[in-house]
């Protein structure tokens, strides 16, 4: 099992760099669907160059190696980075159904959108400042990990979605 961890680490690394790297060196490839794809790499490249070395030798060793500070620095690194690769799978599904609508989004509207998406991320990101509760968990295979437990927040996107006449 601790060997799988491992070898998705490597993988997850080599994948998202190899696209990064075509993407800069074919430049001409650039559209703002790929731009979505950039921001997904991107994003699995930062939880897997700041999170994986925290979770992959604490698997390793079989119980968690860095303390309450290293659990609130893995929360936050998994929180911003993973909210980034769920609102990017967000933009590159309107973007699919825009392109089924034959819509064209800009690349200006794409890059506003993407901002707004890192604006998000950063305000409700938890940062890692002691004030939340932390504590480490071994789940059953023996992989230990960390649990951050903040206050409960929504955010509901989709309530202007909802039909008055049916409410």
């Amino acid at each position: 099992m601790r060997h799988c961890v491992l070898c998705a680490g490597i993988l997850g690394t080599v994948g998202n760099g190899l696209v990064l790297a075509m993407f800069l060196k074919f430049r001409g490839l650039i559209t703002p669907t790929s731009l979505l794809l950039i921001n997904l790499a991107v994003s699995d490249l930062g939880l897997i160059v700041l999170g994986f070395p925290f979770s992959a030798s604490s698997s390793f060793a079989g119980r968690w190696l860095f303390g309450e500070g290293g659990c609130q620095w893995y929360a936050f690194m998994g929180f911003l980075f993973g909210s980034a690769h769920i609102g990017t799978l967000a933009l590159l599904a309107l973007d699919r159904y825009l392109i089924a609508c034959r819509i064209s989004l800009s690349k200006n509207h794409l890059l506003l959108y993407l901002a707004a998406l890192a604006l998000f991320r950063t305000q409700e990101s938890p940062p890692p400042r002691g004030e939340q509760t932390v504590n480490v968990v071994v789940e059953p295979p023996g992989l230990p990990f960390c649990r951050n437990h903040l206050p409960f927040r929504a955010l509901s996107i989709c309530g202007f979605m909802e039909d008055p006449k049916t409410a």
